[in-house]
């Protein structure tokens, strides 16, 4: 094989996908924060009623990304994206924990994981819940390691794969 044949491929491997199949690019949990998550937010005292849906997912960075999103974000994609909680918040309604990257990732809003919601709403619910500033409640760092990556249309794969155990998306 001709090395100009070689590199071509290699180029086009390494070419960045149609943002179109991603539903959101975020800092993806692993199966161990996941669950060391769900049991700082019982241990801080927040239940998780019975019949709601576990998230603890992922930070989201930016939901359905276009292709200028996929090239601003691309540096940081497969790498490992040390978070910290930092607050709590919680209703009727839904768990959520506020995040600080532990490197320099450019966010903007308030970066958070939803823990948990009731049917009632939708993992969107916690952006209302976290507005008001007066339900969070500060808490001793807790670190959680994540991956960057684009989540599929199907939220069951990610884009770059990763070998290690990602969170599972929902549970209820």
């Amino acid at each position: 094989m001709k090395f100009s044949q070689w590199f071509n491929e290699m180029e086009q491997q390494s070419a960045m996908p149609d943002a179109k199949q991603f539903s959101y690019l975020a800092c993806v949990l692993d199966l161990i924060s996941q669950r060391h998550l769900e049991a700082v937010v019982i241990k801080q005292g927040h239940d998780i009623p019975s019949g709601w849906t576990i998230r603890a997912h992922h930070m989201t960075v930016k939901f359905n990304p276009l292709t200028q999103d996929m090239e601003a974000y691309k540096q940081f994609f497969g790498e490992d994206v040390h978070l910290a909680v930092t607050g709590i918040a919680s209703d009727d309604n839904c768990v959520a924990v506020t995040v600080k990257p532990l490197a320099s990732f450019p966010m903007t809003g308030t970066p958070h994981i939803t823990v948990a919601h009731s049917r009632s709403v939708s993992p969107v619910y916690s952006n209302n819940l976290l507005s008001d500033r007066s339900k969070i409640h500060q808490i001793e760092t807790v670190d959680l390691n994540s991956i960057f990556a684009a989540v599929k249309k199907d939220q069951r794969s990610i884009w770059p794969e990763k070998l290690f155990p990602l969170a599972v998306s929902s549970k209820v």
